[in-house]
């Protein structure tokens, strides 16, 4: 594990654990579908389901996933992966940029839950 990526994710996520009473997880695994290296899964959680910020390490690449119940196999963790286009636009140049990303996927998780009480189909 890498303790800037934890802090990052933990800087711009961690109201779902102050505001809302999620509870946070961290875990590495070793592969990833085909994939040797790293593979980090920071996970919110609550009885009506699991929201996990994926990152395989060393290319740098992240993801985002939802599941039913929080668990110790990556694979259930995800296994389905959310397309954040389908939730607002995405734009500006280096929307890629960890920091950029991650408070951005805050902001969007932050007015689903104002507007539904929940976000990606969980409901808080």
């Amino acid at each position: 594990m890498y303790t800037g990526k934890l802090k990052l994710v933990r800087k711009y996520l961690s109201f779902l654990e102050n505001e809302y009473n999620m509870t946070f997880s961290f875990q590495s695994f070793n592969d990833f579908r085909g994939f040797v290296g790293p593979s980090d899964c920071y996970s919110f959680y609550n009885d009506n389901g699991c929201f996990t910020v994926h990152n395989l390490v060393q290319k740098d690449e992240w993801g985002i996933y939802v599941c039913d119940t929080f668990c110790k196999s990556q694979y259930s963790l995800l296994s389905q992966e959310i397309n954040l286009a389908d939730y607002d636009n995405i734009s500006g140049i280096g929307f890629f940029l960890k920091s950029r990303w991650l408070n951005y996927l805050g902001k969007i998780i932050k007015k689903q839950i104002i507007l539904e009480n929940s976000f990606f189909g969980i409901k808080v």
